[in-house]
């Protein structure tokens, strides 16, 4: 006679089940990052802002001898060895969680020189639209930081918001302030 609770399918699956995820957390582990090395748009947006060159990408800058510690929001500060271009990637919260990752290349004079979106996870033809140059120059040469504000800027430090993405505008203006003080505190 045939027991009413046949547990063998369910042993099974269980066990298969487990297999497959100790091999994906192993396959997982195998894989190695290298957080030094330029790749993708990252290193295509390097060349087009900083030129051709050798980059190094900086990320304990207490070993490299800075002042403090990596901020959260700065993903890597990038040099490029051969003209001394210096760039921060950094990657904030518009109206996504880390909806902007973009680089900012810095003056030697604490100005921001260049600027351009890497990647941009905001809502599409609202939130992207701070890619367009007519509200990226807004922060070129600035070395102080700016703040964005709805309706005409009354201030130097002031820029318009673009209608319907103010949160995205902010993200890019606390972007581009965080590589101005950075810079300010590293090379001031």
């Amino acid at each position: 006679m045939k027991d009413k609770f046949d547990f063998k399918p369910t042993i099974v699956l269980a066990l298969v089940a487990g297999i497959v995820t100790a091999l994906l957390v192993i396959a997982e582990r195998s894989v190695q990052y290298d957080e030094t090395q330029l790749s993708g748009k990252l290193a295509d947006s390097c060349i087009e802002l900083m030129g051709e060159g050798e980059y190094k990408v900086l990320l304990d800058w207490l070993e490299e001898g800075y002042p403090i510690e990596k901020p959260p929001e700065v993903a890597k500060l990038i040099k490029n060895t051969t003209t001394g271009g210096i760039a921060f990637q950094i990657i904030v919260n518009g109206y996504s969680t880390n909806g902007i990752n973009m680089l900012i290349v810095m003056d030697e004079d604490g100005g921001v020189e260049a600027l351009t979106v890497v990647e941009n996870k905001e809502t599409a033809k609202i939130g992207t639209r701070v890619e367009d140059p007519a509200f990226m120059n807004n922060f070129l040469g600035r070395a102080d930081p700016v703040r964005i504000v709805k309706g005409t800027p009354r201030a130097d430090n002031e820029i318009a918001a673009l209608t319907g993405a103010t949160r995205s505008s902010n993200a890019v203006a606390n972007a581009v302030n965080l590589a101005i003080e950075t810079y300010e505190v590293l090379y001031g």
